[in-house]
């Protein structure tokens, strides 16, 4: 049984292989504040019939899907590759560090075209249950880094 408030939250990603293709979240990620909202535009037939004093509802199209919202994140020491590559353009495999446990990618700024993920936010509700609300083919179209004198690193 998960909280019932914002301290059961959760945010997992996963990067798509092929644009707007639900992959299940693997990794999820500590967020300090979060705004993904859904936004869908309908347009209703204007047709006008005999009998008819309401336009059908069988009319009335989704013309658009899209997901808006920022994410604030304090970086952290690994688990951090998705997001930088979808930031950055680039796939990156992590490279051992010769015989230490440390590894380091680098990350070449490059075309974003085709890096798209998969973003699934866990709600919970005051019962105790949390809802998955799933986003595909989310795209990282800008990052600010700050970090205080004294504070943690954050995206």
């Amino acid at each position: 049984m998960a909280i019932g408030s914002g301290l059961g939250a959760q945010l997992g990603i996963a990067a798509e292989t092929t644009y707007g293709t639900y992959v299940a979240p693997s990794k999820f990620i500590e967020f300090t504040q979060e705004s993904l909202a859904l936004k869908k535009t309908t347009a209703q037939s204007a047709g006008i019939a005999a009998g008819r004093l309401l336009a059908l509802s069988s009319r009335r199209v989704l013309t658009r899907r899209e997901v808006e919202g920022s994410l604030d994140i304090e970086v952290a020491n690994k688990g951090m590759g998705a997001l930088v590559q979808a930031l950055m353009g680039t796939s990156v495999t992590p490279v051992k560090q010769s015989t230490t446990t440390a590894y380091m990618q680098t990350h070449l700024l490059a075309d974003t075209r085709g890096k798209s993920l998969t973003i699934q936010k866990g709600v919970p509700l005051t019962t105790g249950t949390v809802t998955a609300k799933s986003f595909v083919g989310c795209k990282v179209t800008s990052a600010e880094f700050a970090c205080e004198v004294g504070g943690m690193l954050t995206w």
